[in-house]
C-alpha cells in the first residue's frame, strides 16, 4: 500500500513539474514580439523540493554614439549583449560609431558636454541620467540617448 502512495506522489510531483514548466512557454508563444526585437521566452521555473524560484531573465541595452557627427543609436529588450550592440550601431546609422554602454536589465544614458561624453546606467531613467549629470556638471551637458530594458 505505501508503495502505491508513493508512486501517486511521485506522478503528481511529476506533472506539477510539467505544468511549471509548460505555462511560462505557452504564455510566451501567444504574446506578440515587438517588431524588429528579438523572442525572448521567460525562463523557465527551477522547481526544489518545498520551493519555486524563477530566475531573472536576462534583457540587455546598449547605445552607441559617434561624438564628430553627433549620431547615435540605441538598442534594448536583446538576448545577448551582442545582439543589443549590433542594433544600437545599425540604429546610429554611421559606420563610425562605436557602443558606448551597453547594459543588462537596467536603464542606459549618454551625456555629451565641453568635457567629452559620459555613460552612466540605473535601475530607472532618472537614476542613470543623475549619475551621469554628477560627472558632467558644465551647463552644457546634454542628454545624448536613453534606453531601459524590461
Amino acid at each position: 500500500m505505501d508503495a502505491r502512495r508513493n508512486d501517486v506522489a511521485v506522478q503528481r510531483a511529476a506533472t506539477l513539474v510539467a505544468v511549471l514548466l509548460a505555462a511560462p512557454l505557452a504564455a510566451a508563444a501567444q504574446t506578440a514580439a515587438r517588431p524588429g526585437a528579438p523572442t525572448i521566452l521567460p525562463a523557465p521555473a527551477v522547481v526544489v523540493p518545498g520551493y519555486i524560484v524563477t530566475p531573472t531573465a536576462e534583457y540587455h541595452g546598449a547605445i552607441a554614439y559617434n561624438r564628430a557627427t553627433g549620431a547615435s543609436g540605441y538598442s534594448y529588450d536583446y538576448a545577448t549583449p551582442r545582439d543589443a550592440g549590433i542594433a544600437a550601431i545599425n540604429g546610429c546609422g554611421e559606420p563610425t560609431c562605436v557602443v558606448a554602454i551597453a547594459f543588462k536589465n537596467a536603464c542606459g544614458i549618454l551625456v555629451d558636454g565641453p568635457t567629452g561624453p559620459v555613460v552612466a546606467e540605473g535601475v530607472n531613467a532618472r537614476e542613470a541620467e543623475v549619475k551621469a549629470r554628477g560627472h558632467c556638471t558644465d551647463p552644457q551637458c546634454q542628454v545624448i540617448a536613453w534606453a531601459c530594458t524590461r
